[in-house]
C-alpha cells in the first residue's frame, strides 16, 4: 500500500495551518517599529531634467508620506535616521523620442556588524522598483510611477505598525 499521497495531504494541511497561524509578511517585517523617515532623492538624469525637478519630486514624496500619516524628518546621515532613497536612471533612444527609465525606491537604515559594532553603515530593509518606457513628451509620467511605489511603501509601513 502506497502512503505517499496521504502524507502529501497531511503535509499540506500542516503547512496551511502554520501559515494561517503566523502570517508574517517578509517585505513588511523589517519595517516594524519604524517611527519616522527622511527622504533622499538622487540626482535626476540629464535626459529627465526638463520634465522632472528634483526639489519638486522631493516635496511630492514627502507630502505623500505625510498624507499617509508617516512622520517625515530631515535627512541627517550622521544621526542614522532611516531614509527613503529614490533613484531614477534613464536613457533616451538614439533615433526615437522614447525614454527608458529604471525607478528604484529603498528604505535604508543604519546597521552594525555583530562581529565589530564599530563598523556601521546603511543597508536596505525594503525595496521596490520598476522599469518604464515613455515618450519624451510624457516623461513627467515617471513621477507618477515613483509616487505609486512610495504609496506601496507607505502601505507596507502602516501595515507593519498597526496598533
Amino acid at each position: 500500500m502506497n502512503r505517499w499521497p496521504s502524507h502529501l495531504v497531511l503535509l499540506g494541511l500542516i503547512a496551511a495551518s502554520v501559515s494561517a497561524a503566523a502570517p508574517i509578511n517578509v517585505e513588511r517585517y523589517p519595517l516594524v517599529g519604524l517611527k519616522e523617515i527622511a527622504v533622499a532623492i538622487e540626482a535626476i538624469p540629464a535626459v529627465l531634467e526638463k520634465s522632472i525637478d528634483r526639489k519638486q519630486l522631493q516635496a511630492s514624496v514627502e507630502l505623500r508620506l505625510r498624507r499617509a500619516g508617516i512622520k517625515v524628518v530631515e535627512l541627517d546621515g550622521k544621526a542614522g535616521v532611516p531614509y527613503l532613497y529614490v533613484n531614477l536612471n534613464a536613457i533616451r533612444h538614439q533615433n526615437l523620442p522614447v525614454i527608458a527609465c529604471a525607478i528604484e525606491v529603498r528604505c535604508n537604515e543604519k546597521a552594525m556588524l555583530v562581529r565589530d559594532p564599530s563598523i556601521a553603515t546603511f543597508f536596505s530593509t525594503w525595496h521596490n522598483g520598476t522599469i518604464a518606457t515613455v515618450g519624451e513628451a510624457n516623461a513627467r509620467q515617471l513621477e507618477d510611477s515613483v509616487l505609486g511605489i512610495v504609496d506601496v511603501f507607505a502601505n507596507d509601513l502602516l501595515a507593519a505598525n498597526q496598533k
